[in-house]
């Protein structure tokens, strides 16, 4: 039987049944991942806590009066709740009973898109306003256009594209040197390199890892939140571009290597083995078979059930 796997991109998977934060370079700790790819550690059989009731999207969701640099991850998180509920149950707000006969938790979809994004373009928001981020608002209304438009069963080009526009939407302005809490701060071509690993982190901007070059630079949490985080050092804050991934994994082994022999490689084409979405070059990391494959239904029936309150 294949290792359990726990990987953090926001997709076809496994978006509410992860149960730790993901390591950053900073305090800002409150993300709870999900996949590309990847299995899940055992989904949390404790019953959901507040309210559970259907709402509408915030007010704040709305474009027209433009973005905010402050509370852009919440509105891409309403979007994708909204997308995920269409995808899932027919409906983008669905009523009581209207989830699979449950409710649809959207409070909870909610606070786990705000720390995620579409594919992790909203790690680090808790940084957003501390002035090492600007927001894009023509790219953010892109964004979220394209959200709305999501083909529930994608492909692989329609899942880079939804990527790069959201990913471009949040620009770094910390160059080279300049200390760090999160990616997201680093101008483009930079990640956040840590200075303690393994400690409470911080970090300095530095230019991305090339092909051959170490990645297995975080070590501060498991080995599969690790490798996720790794990802930073070889595409631009884990967005795929350029089109390299952390190779953390061994499929024949089937167990996670040791962080010192991880490397930044080259995507693989459709067929073959990944670990996440940002392993594939044309397609997406299917959560069944570990294969990038292109289409895929992007929200899976496990990331579907689990924000179902019976």
């Amino acid at each position: 039987m294949k290792k359990l796997r726990l990987v953090a991109f926001v997709s076809v998977g496994f978006a509410f049944v992860a149960a730790a934060p993901l390591v950053a370079c900073s305090d800002d700790t409150s993300i709870n991942p999900t996949t590309d790819g990847g299995l899940p550690d055992s989904p949390s059989t404790d019953a959901p806590t507040g309210d559970t009731s259907v709402t509408d999207a915030p007010s704040e969701t709305s474009v027209d009066g433009g973005l905010k640099i402050e509370t852009i991850a919440d509105v891409v998180s309403a979007h994708m709740c909204t997308a995920l509920a269409r995808c899932c149950f027919g409906n983008g707000n669905p009523p009581d009973g209207g989830a699979d006969g449950g409710t649809f938790d959207r409070a909870e979809c909610q606070r786990v898109y705000t720390d995620l994004g579409f594919e992790n373009s909203s790690v680090g928001h808790t940084l957003f306003a501390d002035g090492k981020v600007t927001l894009d608002q023509q790219k953010g209304a892109d964004c979220i256009a394209k959200i709305d438009a999501l083909t529930c069963n994608l492909t692989g080009a329609g899942l880079q594209d939804i990527r790069t526009t959201c990913f471009a939407a949040i620009k770094g302005l910390a160059t080279a040197g300049q200390a760090c809490g999160q990616s997201v701060e680093c101008a483009s071509g930079l990640f956040c390199n840590p200075t303690t690993p393994g400690g409470a982190l911080t970090g300095t901007c530095a230019a991305l890892k090339t092909a051959g070059q170490p990645c297995g630079l975080f070590t501060n949490s498991n080995e599969g939140k690790n490798s996720i985080k790794s990802e930073e050092a070889c595409s631009y804050r884990g967005s795929g571009a350029p089109s390299l991934f952390c190779d953390s994994y061994d499929f024949v082994g089937q167990v996670y290597t040791d962080p010192a022999t991880w490397t930044c490689k080259a995507s693989v084409a459709n067929g073959q083995d990944c670990n996440d979405s940002t392993w594939c070059s044309s397609g997406i990391c299917d959560p069944d078979t570990f294969k990038c494959m292109s289409p895929v239904q992007y929200f899976s029936q496990l990331s579907c059930s689990s924000q179902v309150v019976p």
